[in-house]
């Protein structure tokens, strides 16, 4: 499988003050090509991207995907140099970047779709380079497992330096699904959430109280618990957490791991 946007992937962007956008599968499709047509001099090696969470990166993710050019989000502050990056990109031209180490170093990135610097809860935080085929793998998996069609809506809540936001502007791109992009404080407001139906939650520990103190008879949400550490790019197990078996929930996941 490969990551190849769909025709009629769409995206609403509300982190427009007082202005929710809708953007057409004609339009993206037309930022597409036109990052393509920018970032078409980039022929090698790493490049940094220093973006805001928007419509714009969107569809410099997939122009990036689609040419096979492996990426980074670069945080606040922070200089590319850190990633070994051979291009810095923060939407207007690429730039070409010294890099400092072995002259073939663009080989290096050779194969991969992207590159993120670990949390560091499991040793030193490190920066991991991602192939193609194993983030499709991931999405894949997602797409036939949750039904994701073309009518459903995915919701990017995720923070770029987390390696599910990937997971989530794949999932929406592939399936054609509309990506909603939402400012932080839309997420910290549960009341604007209450037609989710369905919520994957991924982390070191479950928060089965919290989930259990916002269940209601009346809330049709699904929720799944998913886990994996970021080399094997991005979830490894994944388990429906219903209000009948969450006493077992913290033996089944571990079960589910480790097999």
């Amino acid at each position: 499988m490969d990551l190849q946007c769909s025709a009629l992937f769409s995206i609403q962007d509300l982190t427009h003050p007082g202005n929710k956008r809708s953007y057409s599968p004609f339009y993206i499709q037309d930022r597409i090509r036109y990052f393509k047509n920018i970032l078409q001099e980039v022929n090698g090696g790493l490049i940094a991207l220093d973006l805001l969470k928007s419509t714009d990166l969107v569809c410099v993710v997939i122009a990036l995907v689609e040419e096979h050019t492996p990426f980074v989000f670069l945080p606040p502050h922070t200089s590319p140099h850190i990633f070994r990056a051979h291009w810095y990109f923060n939407g207007n031209q690429p730039i070409k970047l010294d890099v400092v180490g072995r002259e073939d170093g663009e080989n290096d990135f050779a194969n991969l779709c992207y590159c993120i610097k670990t949390s560091g809860t499991t040793g030193a935080a490190k920066v991991v380079g991602v192939p193609l085929h194993c983030i499709a793998t991931n999405i894949e998996d997602f797409r036939n497992r949750f039904n994701i069609t073309c009518n459903d809506v995915v919701l990017f809540s995720t923070s770029l330096q987390f390696d599910p936001s990937f997971v989530e502007i794949f999932l929406a791109t592939v399936t054609g699904a509309c990506l909603l992009i939402v400012p932080d404080s839309v997420i910290k407001q549960p009341h604007h959430l209450a037609e989710v139906i369905m919520t994957v939650l991924g982390g070191e520990q479950f928060p089965i109280d919290l989930v259990n103190r916002y269940r209601n008879i009346k809330n049709p949400t699904k929720i799944f618990n998913v886990y994996g550490i970021t080399e094997m790019s991005c979830w490894a197990s994944v388990y429906e957490v219903k209000p009948s078996n969450t006493d077992s929930l913290e033996y089944v996941i571990y079960a589910i791991a480790i097999l």
